[in-house]
């Protein structure tokens, strides 16, 4: 059994070590010489997480007298402007430089953040023009969150290509000669069930495998679905399953263009996968949930088909087939969560379970048997989240936790179902019918015909411990719904204990982990006197909403970056020592977890296919070591000291290992994204989240061998926050064109530090 550790900061250099080549002649050494130094690691606060997990905790080890800088505002002359610094500062703007001083940082709001064409800055540009101009660097915690999840993002690219994909294809393969066999086998009783499964299987086998064409007999209703995916208008009524689904999920996101015939084939097995994930055999019917739409003799079809199905993925039945099944779900769960649903296989054993033989079709022909099973899965699962299927009814009267039971009447078997992450539940925890009608206060982006009709990425930031947000989110009035308070209390109740297993139970879980700990106030913080500003607080909002919106976004099976061949591989940068310094953020607890988060994929991704030298493993190398390199710099800042040689020297080549990894793996380093957060039905429109380019952020900060105050730049991911038609389409050629055209404006509450 693996064993868990802490990883503490190795052996700290002597005191007076040199910080950066160039930065020694522009920095005064401190008068007073420095007390001894005395840091303690942070120790867990009780057992490791779990070993399948694959997360190994890290805590940065800090001294316990971190001195405090100087209050705000500063003074002009409390500031030095070293190298390059000095012409940065001339370029500012008379209302920035006043912001610079009142809050120890501020952002550049420009119009150029995005061209005509809608193109904007790479981060590696960014820090190369730093470099350039020998102009202090300030590695900010957005840009770190944003490569190391695209280096994760195209790591799990890589496992679906060589691992999912072919597991798919020979999955689908199976099922569809295996139920021509039980076609020939089943009684009339069964034959609307088999038809329903044969033709659920054949529009993934449609979308996933190249030159498939479905049976004469079911061709029309696969066509009809096929036409609706591709046509991805919304809310529609399903041919197959006769109930409503959301086929707006169809649409193409990332970088899968829909006229781009290189993305076309990947785009097709994500459309097989969202179907999969989302075609629903409805269980409740009106007879057994409140709520449900559906009659029973559909549920008695649709349970069929799923019983069916669920027989065919048992190892008895299959091993091999079993096995494509269990590494796709095995996949699935590692990367977003299990599934919310419980899968035809689950159905089958439940079938076992309460006494029904499946060792032939005929046994599912029986319908007191068949309803008992129904009925055994109605009480045994019950799923947390509702997705918008069947048009379930939700009584006007309906509020706070007795509203639990819509997703109760939408009970349904998926295939491959997708996770009802915490984060989800709290959103759709703080909408309609869990929060009751708005006040005359309400008038934010939640609003719709008098309901909180949509969660924002606020209400994700609130909830991970911000209590800026939680201003944000009053002063727009977003709060000013009957039992909003009732329900924020049953939202915090879902956040999951620092010990909890499920903390780390997935990528996903331990990217809202990373988010919620760079929220939480760090000692290193004490190091900008920024961070005893509410524009601070405010500027990490910005930045938390920013990663989960990376992160949500790229969360769709085979909807990431697509694969990767450069023309002409480049050597890889040698690390160096540049003249002008580079800080680091100073949070070293986030760092800490965010390398534990990248340790954590390239682990888990390597036991599911993740190959030693391919693309998707390097870049987990690379980033890892960028990302160890500022935490170990982070926490040396902390306790005033300077990084080794060899730390400044990663840090140093940043931009050059960025350029790099762009043109050899295909890493995303910039570029406009936007993904939906809550949607509302009714109105076909959806709260939207995501970036819109990239522009300067400037911060004084403490160096930590001098204690003098320095004038740093680094990038800042500038946010998108609003509510779209649910139709417009975000994939990013898209976004592209219409904020090359039309660009977005921030939200209101930036504006108190991004400044034109």
């Amino acid at each position: 059994m693996r064993t868990s550790f802490i990883r503490i900061v190795p052996a700290l250099v002597a005191l007076g070590s040199p910080l950066l080549q160039g930065c020694a002649e522009d920095m005064a050494p401190p008068a007073v010489p420095r007390t001894p130094l005395v840091v303690r690691a942070k120790p867990l606060p009780g057992p490791a997480p779990p070993e399948w997990s694959y997360w190994e905790p890290i805590e940065p080890a800090l001294r316990d007298d971190i001195p405090k800088t100087v209050s705000l505002p500063l003074v002009g002359a409390q500031v030095t402007h070293p190298l390059g610094a000095e012409k940065r500062w001339d370029k500012l703007s008379p209302a920035q430089r006043d912001a610079f001083l009142k809050n120890g940082f501020v952002a550049i709001d420009s119009k150029a953040v995005i061209d005509d064409e809608g193109d904007t800055p790479s981060l590696a540009e960014i820090y190369e023009d730093a470099e350039k101009d020998k102009v202090p660097a300030f590695l900010t915690a957005d840009t770190l969150f944003f490569v190391a999840q695209a280096a994760i993002d195209r790591a799990v690219a890589d496992v679906e290509d060589v691992t999912w994909k072919p597991a798919l294809v020979r999955l689908l393969t199976s099922l569809t000669s295996a139920l021509v066999v039980d076609e020939k086998s089943v009684p009339l009783d069964l034959a609307e069930g088999l038809r329903l499964a044969r033709g659920f299987v054949a529009v993934a086998a449609k979308l996933a495998i190249p030159g498939y064409s479905p049976p004469a007999d079911i061709a029309p209703g696969v066509g009809e679905e096929l036409r609706r995916i591709e046509a991805h208008q919304g809310i529609e009524r399903s041919p197959l399953f006769g109930v409503t689904l959301d086929y707006a999920a169809f649409a193409p996101t990332f970088g899968l263009r829909p006229n781009d015939d290189v993305s076309k084939p990947q785009l097709a097995l994500a459309r097989a996968m969202t179907w999969l994930a989302q075609a629903p055999f409805m269980l409740a019917s009106r007879g057994d949930t409140a709520g449900s739409t559906v009659d029973v003799q559909s549920a008695r079809v649709h349970a069929r088909a799923a019983l069916l199905l669920g027989r065919l993925l048992s190892p008895a039945s299959s091993p091999e087939r079993a096995a494509d099944y269990a590494s796709l779900r095995k996949g699935l769960a590692f990367v977003s969560g299990k599934a919310d649903d419980p899968s035809p296989e689950a159905l089958a054993q439940m079938a076992t379970t309460v006494g029904v033989s499946l060792d032939t079709p005929q046994s599912i022909a029986n319908v007191a048997k068949l309803d008992h099973v129904r009925r055994a899965a109605l009480e045994r699962f019950e799923p947390a989240a509702y997705d918008g299927v069947a048009e379930v009814r939700i009584p006007e009267s309906s509020r706070g936790p007795q509203a639990g039971g819509v997703g109760r009447a939408a009970h349904s078997v998926r295939f491959l179902g997708g996770a009802a992450p915490v984060d989800s539940l709290v959103l759709q925890g703080l909408t309609f019918p869990f929060v009751g009608s708005a006040t005359k206060e309400a008038n934010g982006l939640s609003q719709q015909a008098g309901h909180r009709a949509f969660a924002t990425a606020i209400d994700v930031a609130a909830w991970l411990g911000s209590s800026e947000a939680e201003k944000i989110r009053h002063e727009s009035g977003d709060d000013a719904y009957e039992g909003f308070r009732e329900a924020l209390k049953r939202t915090e109740m879902m956040r999951p204990a620092v010990l909890a297993p499920e903390r780390h139970a997935s990528l996903h879980m331990s990217s809202l982990d990373v988010l919620a700990t760079y929220l939480a106030p760090s000692r290193a913080e004490l190091a900008v006197p920024a961070s005893f500003s509410s524009a601070y607080a405010r500027r990490k909002v910005e930045v938390v909403t920013v990663a989960w919106a990376h992160e949500r976004h790229d969360a769709r099976p085979f909807g990431g970056p697509p694969p990767y061949h450069p023309l002409a591989p480049k050597p890889r940068p040698k690390p160096e020592v540049h003249d002008a310094p580079i800080y680091v953020e100073p949070h070293p607890e986030a760092l800490a977890h965010l390398l534990s988060y990248v340790r954590q994929a390239d682990r888990g991704l390597s036991t599911m296919g993740l190959a030693k030298g391919s693309r998707g493993a390097l870049a987990l190398t690379e980033i890892e070591e960028i990302v160890a390199a500022a935490f170990e710099a982070s926490t040396r800042a902390a306790n005033g000291e300077s990084p080794p040689a060899e730390v400044s020297a990663v840090l140093g080549t940043f931009h050059d290992r960025l350029e790099w990894l762009e043109h050899d793996v295909g890493l995303r380093i910039g570029g406009v994204l936007a993904t939906h957060v809550h949607q509302d039905s009714v109105s076909g429109r959806a709260s939207i989240v995501g970036i819109t380019g990239l522009t300067e952020v400037h911060v004084a900060i403490r160096d930590p061998r001098s204690g003098n105050l320095v004038h740093a730049v680094g990038a800042r991911l500038s946010g998108l926050d609003g509510v779209w038609p649910r139709n417009r389409p975000t994939h990013d050629g898209a976004l592209k064109e219409d904020f090359g055209k039309s660009p977005v404006a921030p939200p209101p509450w930036v504006s108190v530090f991004a400044v034109r």
